[in-house]
């Protein structure tokens, strides 16, 4: 949708919820515009305008919580989404977006226990599966993240995601030989990944292979110029 269908719709929305106010599907349609036009406060101003009318309606409450937490409201954020919970606890959506929000701000215990909490409701969301995965292993608990991983690997094999953090994890773990054939596996699905390349510079060089680094840091760097840690990485190998 481009700037002047954007704009065309906020107006459309917005003279709809001005008319009617208590139309909470107005003021909710008024968020997602106002979040896609680059808006995030019109957008929080919206989507609490909706969630005033009904505290149970979950897309506004997420939309709400999502526009905080790019303004980097943090707080205000996991506010919203346990006034949900408290309200509804079986609502996976928000244990999820809780686990995030408290990963974010370095709560890892409670993040682990939140995603928990979500996989036992909807056990199939692999978006779970993952972040959990990389809440185990920010807190230490590398070799329980990549059992989940693995097992998430295995129900989800064309999740790009679980994969290169599994391979982010075997390699940690000193599992170079999984860790470069997950690596591979990663590129075959999308090529031009370039976490999964500057990690197999990584391994690469750990053994000693010093030229095949170099051209997986280069390679790296040809997705994403000017990454600091793949231009580092290559400066020093070139010095060996």
């Amino acid at each position: 949708m481009g700037s002047d269908q954007l704009d065309s719709a906020a107006q459309e929305f917005s003279a709809a919820a001005t008319s009617n106010p208590g139309y909470k599907e107005a003021w909710y349609n008024l968020g997602v515009v106002m979040a896609r036009s680059h808006r995030p406060d019109s957008a929080v101003s919206a989507y609490r305008r909706a969630l005033a009318l009904d505290q149970s309606y979950t897309k506004a409450r997420v939309g709400l919580a999502i526009r905080l937490e790019d303004l980097e409201r943090h707080t205000e954020a996991l506010s919203v989404y346990r006034a949900g919970i408290r309200l509804d606890t079986a609502n996976a959506e928000f244990w999820f977006g809780a686990g995030l929000i408290l990963r974010r701000m370095d709560s890892l215990p409670q993040s682990i226990l939140a995603y928990r909490k979500c996989l036992v409701l909807a056990p199939d969301n692999d978006k779970a599966i993952n972040n959990l995965g990389m809440a185990l292993a920010l807190s230490g608990k590398r070799q329980d993240a990549a059992i989940l991983l693995r097992d998430g690997m295995s129900r989800f094999p064309d999740n790009v995601s679980i994969r290169y953090n599994l391979a982010i994890q075997e390699s940690k773990l000193g599992h170079a030989s999984q860790a470069l054939a997950l690596l591979e596996s990663v590129r075959r699905l999308q090529p031009r990944h370039a976490g999964a390349l500057r990690l197999f510079g990584e391994i690469l060089a750990s053994q000693g292979k010093a030229k095949e680094a170099r051209e997986m840091y280069a390679k790296s760097l040809v997705i994403e110029p000017g990454n600091t840690e793949a231009e580092s990485a290559l400066a020093q190998l070139r010095n060996q």
